[in-house]
C-alpha cells in the first residue's frame, strides 16, 4: 500500500523530503506540551513518540507502547505540488510547524480511560475532540482548526444535525468519512465533541479535576449532560 501510495504522488512524496527533516527539530515544543499535561493531570504517562512517512492515510496513531506521528500528512509548503492530492488530502495536510499539535493530541488519546467496547457516535465523538480541547491545553492549539472555522457559523444548525445523528448512532456524516464528504468538510464529530468537552471545561470550577474528568468519562451520555452544553442554545433564545 506505501509503495502505491507513493507511485500514485511521486511528486509529494519527493517534496517532503527536505521538509521532513524538519520533523525532529520540535522536540522542545513537545516536551512542553508533555510536561503541561503533567501539571494538570497528575497521572499522565509518556509513550515514545516515533516520527515516520505513511501512506497518506493518518496524521498519526498510537499503540500500547507508543505514539505514532505520520509526517507525510504534514508536508504542506507554499509550494507543494498539489495536482496529485484528493480534496481531502487538500483540506487536511498540514505545515510541519504543526506537529507538535498532534502529537499532543495523540499523547490525550493515550491516556484517556473510557469504557473497553464499541463506541457510540457521541463517545467516539467526545474521544477526538475532547482530545483536540485537552490538547490545545497543552499545546497551545489543534489539528482540525478548518473544522471550527466552519462550523462556529453554524454551530447550533450542527448540533440539531448531530442529534439526529446521536439518535440514529449513525457516524457517517460525522467520523472517518474523508472520501465522502459533501459540501463540508469531513470528521466534523471532532468539532461536536471538542465543542461539549470545551462547555464542560468552562462549566467546572476545578479545571484541573475537569481535566482528569474528561480523560476518564465512564458513561458519554451522563457526561453530555453534565457539560451543559446544550443548554446554551435555550440560553440563547
Amino acid at each position: 500500500h506505501l509503495v502505491a501510495t507513493i507511485e500514485a504522488r511521486p511528486k509529494y512524496y519527493a517534496s517532503l523530503r527536505e521538509i521532513s527533516q524538519r520533523a525532529s527539530t520540535f522536540k522542545e515544543p513537545m516536551r512542553d506540551a508533555f510536561r503541561k499535561l503533567k501539571s494538570i493531570y497528575p497521572d499522565a504517562v509518556f509513550p515514545d513518540v516515533y516520527l515516520l512517512i505513511g501512506r497518506m492515510n493518518s496524521g498519526g496513531t498510537y499503540t500500547e507502547n507508543a505514539l505514532l506521528i505520520g509526517v507525510d500528512i504534514y508536508g504542506i509548503t507554499p509550494t507543494t505540488p498539489k495536482d496529485e492530492l484528493s480534496d481531502w488530502h487538500k483540506q487536511v495536510l498540514k505545515p510541519i510547524d504543526e506537529i507538535p499539535y498532534i502529537v499532543a493530541h495523540e499523547l490525550i488519546h493515550y491516556q484517556q480511560k473510557f469504557p473497553k467496547g464499541e463506541r457510540s457516535l457521541l463517545g467516539s465523538s467526545i474521544g477526538e475532540g475532547s482530545a483536540d480541547f485537552i490538547a490545545q491545553l497543552i499545546s497551545g492549539s489543534h489539528i482540525n482548526k478548518h473544522l471550527h472555522n466552519f462550523g462556529d457559523p453554524k454551530e447550533r444548525e450542527l448540533w440539531q444535525e448531530f442529534k439526529l445523528s446521536m439518535a440514529a448512532n449513525d457516524n457517517t456524516l460525522w467520523l472517518y468519512n474523508g472520501n465522502n464528504a459533501k459540501d463540508r468538510p469531513a470528521d466534523l464529530g471532532y468539532y461536536m465533541g471538542y465543542k461539549i468537552a470545551e462547555a464542560y471545561y468552562k462549566n467546572a470550577a476545578d479545571k484541573n479535576l475537569a481535566v482528569k474528568d474528561i480523560l476518564e468519562i465512564k458513561d458519554f451520555n451522563v457526561f453530555l449532560k453534565a457539560s451543559k452544553y446544550e443548554e446554551k442554545f435555550a440560553a440563547a433564545n
